[in-house]
């Protein structure tokens, strides 16, 4: 009954031992499964700033478009604005040479008449 006796108490032994090592193992596995679960939700949350980021630049470059749309717009009035500055210009241009001649006749008027009267 002894070898019978120690069988049992080898397999009692065995269980005790299976169970505390699956205690262990149990514990390690839940201690792993807490660590990757704080690092999905650390990766997730990293992905979530990501996402924000590029859709502050994304705003940012929608406005960059805008305003370089804008600017070349002003560009276009810029130089729309210079072609009637000289437009303008070549009418003042013309309006003060019609001027200049219209004072120059207007002496010779003036000199004739003083003439007219000088032979009188």
């Amino acid at each position: 009954m002894s070898a019978e006796f120690g069988m049992a108490l080898c397999a009692l032994i065995s269980v005790v031992l299976l169970s505390l090592d699956l205690g262990v193992t149990r514990g390690r596995v839940t201690h792993l499964e807490h660590e990757l679960k704080n690092k999905v939700e650390l990766f997730r949350n990293y992905n979530e700033s990501q996402e924000r980021f590029i859709n502050v630049l994304l705003k940012h470059v929608d406005q960059n478009v805008c305003d370089i749309k804008q600017l070349s717009e002003s560009c276009g009035q810029i130089d729309d604005l210079g072609i009637e500055v000289k437009v303008c210009q070549e009418h003042v241009n013309h309006t003060m040479d019609m001027i200049e001649e219209l004072k120059a006749k207007r002496s010779m008027d003036i000199l004739d008449k003083l003439r007219e009267k000088d032979k009188e």
